[in-house]
Formats: structure tokens, C-alpha cells, sequence
């Protein structure tokens, strides 16, 4: 891309990061922990986020599928509540049941027994279209990352090779009666939110900007905490004073490109199946016709953990200042890739790898209980 054409980038999309993508070192240096996780779940195809139940010896879990919710304890499934529309991101309510969001329909309040209490469709005159993740405060408000305004959920990557301009939010539900507000506008693609373990900040993420905030909840002030993460971040759950983040995909060299030369990304998503698009993903199944192939040779039949990512698994600890503390890693060719969302309860941690519709849990680490005891 040209000089000009760069400044003029700059000039209509001032929130884009410019820079480049970051290596992984540090706390995000790779290792293969998130592959000697342990799937404690059944594969659920489309699963994509969860809540613990009991996490005691053989864990229980709550799971939002494409048709609702699915109860999973002492070995049983069952379905737990049906739903209209694809259930995604979920929190509990501090009364007791919870709040799910559900695929371009709002969200819904359910009680313990899974009836429906209430449902909140729009906020500020505007539909909740794509709410990716909610968080239950100490007062039991519930607030919710709304992704986007021309696209749902199951639809982000259109969202991102599209570099529109951002019309994510945060907003702030009552836990009675499902009215909201708005408390933050114009980000791209907030897939992240969670009370700081003072109750006094909002934290949350803004992954086509690769960014993490936090968000005064008197006075509303904004600050920057990260930026430029080598991955896209999405949901976050407290963990001590600090925090997990779920990165569902890594970034990549030939991503940035082929968004940055818009009339190539244009004719792709034309005439391209989506599956195909260059671009991240939350698994590597498409076989022989999937892009970036020639970077992944596979020698004596495994295939190079530094190849360039198409998916990865990726989840990582913070502490109460937003730097990273360690991460878990499922590299190229590993099992357990597009991680969606955490929790943390009892002492240990579950992750949901959507790539693979499986839970796992997650093998401690000295750093990890360090960071859980502080």
C-alpha cells in the first residue's frame, strides 16, 4: 500500500492498529500446555460457551449449543432449555438460573429451572445483534459486549475481512427487568467483558483492534491497558486480582496483508466460500483445499508447530494490571484450537475449545497458582 493510501487509511479508520503483528515471547512464549489439557466434556458441535456447575471431582457444566442449552452431569446430557435462535455467551444471575445470549435475537433472563424471565432485544433504540459475551457484576447487573451492528456472531469473520467501520458496544442491562444502556460505542468487535475483582472497572476487549480496556463504571473514563496482542482476544473471566483472556485465533502476516489490499479482499469474499477465505479460523478441517497449506509441509507425518496458523489454541493469565502472567498454548497441528471461553472455580480451569465442541481442563502451572493465591 502506498504512502497516500495509507495516510488515507489512517484518516478513515483511526481505531485500525497499524502495528505490526507482534511475536509470540514473553508470558506468550509457546509451549504445548493447552495440548496436555484434559477434555472433561463430550464433543458438542457449535459449543461455544459454558458455565460450571459443579467442579468438584467429575465436573458438571451448563453449555450453549445451536439449539439451546445442554445440561452435562454425572454423565448424563440433557437438554436444559430450548431456544429460539443459536445460544451463545451465557453469566449467572446472582438470584439463581442465568443469561444467555442468543444468535441475533438479544438476550435472554432464565431461572433455575429454565424459564424464561425476561428478554432484552434492544438497547438505546438499537437491536442487540451480536452480543459476545456477558459479565454478572457484584450487584448483579449484568453487562454485555454487543460485537457488531451489521453482523451476528457466527458471522465475525465477515465482519473482520470487511474492515467497516466499527459499530460495537458495551451496555449495561438491569437484572430485573432486561432495560439497558449504553455505556461504550464505536469499537471493533468487542468479544470480551468482566468486572475487576474491585467492582469498581469494566474490563473488556476489543479484538479486531487487538486491544484490552478497562472502563471506570463511575464516571465512565477509558483507558488503554494492551495493545497490538499477537492474537484476536475474546472473553474474560476473573481469576484472584487478575484475569484469563480467551484468544479464539491467532493474527498472522498474510491476514494483515490481504486486509490491507482491499480490492484483492473484496474479490476473495466474492468468489470464495468463506471456509476458504484467507483469514483465521477456528479449526484446521478443510483438507486439501485450505489456504496457507505450503507453509505447513508435514515431515514424518507431523506438521510443523511454527508453521503459520490458519487456527491455534491460545489462553492466557493476566494480573490485576493487565500484563501477562503465562499462557497455554495448542500450536499448529495440535488438538484443542479455537478457545472461546474460560472459567476458573475450585482451584482449577476449564477452557472450551470450539474448534473441537469439547471442554478441557486446563493443567496447572506454579505461575497459576501464584497469580490465584494473590
Amino acid at each position: 500500500m502506498s504512502l497516500i493510501a495509507d495516510i488515507i487509511d489512517r484518516l478513515f479508520h483511526p481505531n485500525r492498529d497499524p502495528h505490526a503483528v507482534p511475536v509470540l515471547d514473553g508470558a506468550f512464549s509457546p509451549n504445548r500446555l493447552l495440548e496436555q489439557a484434559q477434555p472433561v466434556s463430550p464433543v458438542l458441535e457449535g459449543a461455544d460457551d459454558f458455565l460450571v456447575l459443579k467442579a468438584e471431582g467429575a465436573p458438571g457444566f451448563l453449555v450453549s449449543v445451536p439449539e439451546g442449552l445442554v445440561r452435562l452431569a454425572d454423565g448424563e446430557r440433557s437438554l436444559f432449555a430450548a431456544t429460539e435462535a443459536a445460544a451463545g455467551a451465557m453469566a449467572p444471575r446472582k438470584e439463581g438460573g442465568l443469561f444467555v445470549a442468543l444468535e441475533g435475537r438479544g438476550v435472554l433472563a432464565l431461572d433455575a429451572a429454565g424459564r424464561v424471565l425476561w428478554q432484552a432485544a434492544q438497547v438505546a433504540g438499537r437491536p442487540l445483534r451480536a452480543v459476545s459475551a456477558l459479565a454478572t457484576g457484584p450487584d448483579g447487573r449484568l453487562y454485555a459486549a454487543d460485537a457488531s451492528q451489521t453482523h451476528s456472531v457466527s458471522d465475525w469473520k465477515t465482519d473482520l475481512m470487511q474492515a467497516g467501520a466499527p459499530s460495537g458496544r458495551i451496555v449495561a442491562l438491569d437484572p430485573a427487568t432486561g432495560a439497558g444502556e449504553e455505556l461504550a460505542t464505536g469499537l471493533a468487535w468487542p468479544a470480551g467483558v468482566c468486572v475487576s475483582a474491585d467492582g469498581g472497572q469494566l474490563w473488556f476487549s476489543e479484538a479486531w483492534t487487538h486491544r484490552l480496556w478497562s472502563l471506570d463504571l463511575v464516571g465512565g473514563t477509558r483507558r488503554l491497558i494492551t495493545r497490538n496482542f499477537t492474537g484476536y482476544p475474546g472473553r474474560i473471566v476473573a481469576q484472584g486480582a487478575g484475569f484469563w483472556i480467551s484468544f479464539f485465533a491467532l493474527r498472522t502476516e498474510l491476514t494483515e496483508f490481504v486486509l490491507s489490499e482491499r480490492a484483492f479482499c473484496e474479490r476473495m469474499m466474492a468468489e470464495v466460500p468463506r471456509d476458504l477465505w484467507i483469514g483465521p479460523a477456528l479449526n484446521s478441517r478443510m483438507a486439501h483445499l485450505a489456504p496457507t497449506q505450503l507453509g505447513g509441509i508435514k515431515k514424518l507425518g507431523i506438521e510443523k508447530a511454527w508453521a503459520p496458523p490458519r487456527s491455534y489454541g491460545l489462553a492466557a493469565l493476566f494480573d490485576a494490571q493487565g500484563e501477562g502472567v503465562a499462557s497455554w498454548h495448542s500450536r499448529v497441528g495440535g488438538p484443542f484450537h479455537g478457545i472461546t471461553a474460560l472459567r476458573s472455580t475450585g482451584g482449577r480451569v476449564f477452557a472450551l475449545s470450539k474448534g473441537e465442541g469439547v471442554i478441557v481442563e486446563l493443567p496447572q502451572t506454579e505461575t497459576w497458582l501464584r497469580e490465584d493465591a494473590a
